[in-house]
């Protein structure tokens, strides 16, 4: 009878592993065949071996049998994976996603100015990689803990940064939390994202009073389905451009900045816009911003003399295809008052074709600038592939510009420039 328990005990131990293995389901019927063995192998001794044996075997075969079909299930759950608007993969339950995303712009300028001083004219073309960059997103462990990394190529050695790192936490009120650096909730033109602008690139005045990236806590929230409220702690303006700056390498003791947007329309589901384009289907909406930016100069960096202050307001309406857009901002440095206007518009054509406008003035206390550019847009997948081309005239002498624009610095006394812009994106 000892013969025939240590049988069954062997059987059970040499079982336990085939099934912990968690192989396919097909192993399934191989095991239930060893279970079926197992029990005439009871029914044997069950006359012989004491109750307490009996139940050891078969609560041993049991346990086994459990856990080998833990095994199976747990490793038979298919990983999630497709486009939704965008690539992503993610679990069954959608506790953990990844997004995928990848932007690039080609971009030929041509630049004319008269340099009259000079006694020539100075003309420049070539071409550029304006952007490249890979971007990831998702969630992990929960949808409420979210995350974002935008990695970029720069755009003159090609070395890849690490352009925005965002990580945030959403509470069940709705009030989102997130930290790390990305672009303060200011200006309207900085905050549409670089592939859904409607010309070539952003705006003269919003280089000049944007607050751009920066490092800090921001929290947004609804206070009614039609308002969204962001409110940022910051390193203030610029901090987050090119860089990890150190919480003692940065010139500002303390920044805020805050934005409010309003929707009105006749339908709201589609939220806040998000870009100036309007697509011939849309119903009418009207999305009105207002936010403030403040900092403070820390004495012992020297770098600002004053502290800082400055507003900014705009009103964007779309409808079948119309989009038109103002704005305007005013900025206090101590030292000068700044004041800037921006008006542009569009209409698109059969979702294909969008002719626009922009017109920009900049009062810098001193100095003025004015600026017009004409273009138009191309559509093969709205913004996911599109070509741009654009012409942008200055009227009055630039001192200083970024070199996205296109645009150069005159020499003293010269004025009056114009560029050709085009450029072909890629994004999804």
């Amino acid at each position: 009878m000892q013969r025939k328990l240590t049988t069954g005990a062997l059987a059970a131990a040499m079982f336990t592993p085939i099934l912990a293995s968690g192989q396919a389901t097909s192993e399934l019927d191989a095991m239930k065949a060893e279970l079926a063995a197992m029990r005439a192998e009871l029914a044997q001794v069950k006359g012989g071996s004491t109750p307490q044996a009996t139940a050891d075997l078969q609560a041993a075969t049991n346990a086994a049998l459990e856990d080998a079909r833990s095994r199976i299930n747990y490793q038979t759950e298919e990983l999630s994976a497709g486009h939704d608007g965008k690539f992503f993969l993610a679990s069954p339950d959608g506790a953990f996603r990844l997004n995928f995303g990848f932007q690039s712009q080609v971009r030929y300028i041509a630049n004319f100015r008269d340099e009259e001083t000079a006694g020539e004219d100075d003309t420049l073309t070539g071409f550029q990689l304006r952007r490249t960059k890979f971007k990831f997103s998702g969630n992990i462990g929960d949808p409420k803990i979210s995350y974002g990394v935008t990695i970029s190529g720069n755009r003159n050695s090609n070395n890849a940064v690490f352009e925005a790192i965002k990580l945030g936490y959403k509470f069940d009120n709705g009030i989102k939390i997130e930290g790390g650096r990305f672009k303060a909730p200011f200006s309207f033109d900085e905050l549409t994202s670089s592939s859904r602008q409607q010309t070539v690139e952003r705006s003269f005045v919003n280089e000049q009073f944007t607050v751009g990236f920066t490092e800090g806590v921001m929290a947004t929230f609804n206070p009614v389905d039609e308002a969204k409220v962001r409110v940022m702690i910051n390193d203030g303006q610029g901090a987050g451009e090119g860089g990890n700056g150190d919480f003692n390498e940065t010139p500002v003791d303390f920044g805020i900045t805050a934005r409010v947007d309003y929707v009105i329309g006749e339908d709201t589901k589609g939220g806040f816009a998000k870009d100036y384009t309007s697509w011939s289907g849309d119903d009418r909406n009207i999305n009105i911003g207002g936010a403030f930016h403040y900092q403070a100069d820390d004495d012992a960096e020297g770098t600002f003399t004053d502290d800082l202050t400055q507003f900014t307001a705009d009103v964007l309406y779309n409808e079948a295809g119309i989009s038109a857009f103002g704005a305007v901002y005013f900025a206090d440095t101590g030292d000068d008052d700044l004041f800037g206007l921006q008006l542009q518009g569009g209409y698109t054509i059969d979702d294909k074709i969008e002719p626009f406008v922009r017109y920009e003035y900049v009062d810098f206390d001193d100095t003025e600038n004015s600026l017009l550019t004409v273009g138009v847009n191309y559509f093969f997948k709205k913004h996911k592939a599109k070509f741009t081309v654009d012409g942008i005239f200055s009227f009055d002498e630039l001192t200083s510009v970024s070199d996205g624009f296109g645009l150069e610095e005159n020499a003293a006394g010269d004025d009056e420039q114009f560029a050709l812009r085009a450029q072909f994106q890629l994004l999804f």
